[in-house]
């Protein structure tokens, strides 16, 4: 139980026992409330995407999950209420040479399209890509029983991620 610190100290005071007492049982306190909830996930290898289908990333790779609301096995981050940053960055290129297609972001909450955000990706020679950076940054407010996902498609040809991470935070 957190006990309201002592804020009037002048030259003259002498810690007491109870001070003491007052200082570690706030600390305990402290200690035993969890972060604020973060995670931070990536791709451990490539990943082939098949053409015009919507993939939900599996990260396989969590490093950071403070709260412990990523869940790895549904790919999904189910954090209690508040306003979360949800960032993704990923590298992809496409299959065959001199090839046009899209790569669309998708980040969903509770199973629905909340944003996305999309770039063509152009192969002027055998895996030669340009502009193969993509990247989707937004705020999203969750209710504590909606998860946040993110998945990505590539239209109308195959591609490959060669890497891809994800952050999830609290602001």
């Amino acid at each position: 139980m957190w006990i309201e610190p002592k804020t009037n100290w002048t030259r003259e005071d002498v810690p007491l026992p109870e001070d003491f007492n007052r200082i570690e049982g706030n600390i305990r306190e402290l200690q035993s409330k969890p972060g604020k909830p973060v995670a931070r996930v990536r791709l451990s290898s490539a990943l082939n995407l098949t053409a015009s289908t919507i993939t939900k990333i599996p990260f396989d790779v969590v490093d950071i999950n403070v709260g412990g609301y990523y869940d790895k096995a549904n790919r999904q981050f189910l954090p209690p209420a508040g306003y979360y940053r949800v960032s993704i960055s990923l590298h992809a290129f496409l299959l065959q040479d001199s090839a046009l297609s899209t790569i669309r972001l998708y980040l969903y909450r509770g199973g629905i399209p909340y944003n996305h955000s999309y770039q063509r990706i152009i192969n002027v020679d055998i895996l030669a890509a340009l502009d193969n950076q993509h990247v989707l940054t937004d705020v999203v407010y969750a209710n504590g029983s909606q998860a946040l996902d993110l998945r990505v498609v590539s239209d109308p040809l195959a591609a490959k991620i060669d890497y891809c991470f994800a952050a999830f935070e609290k602001i």
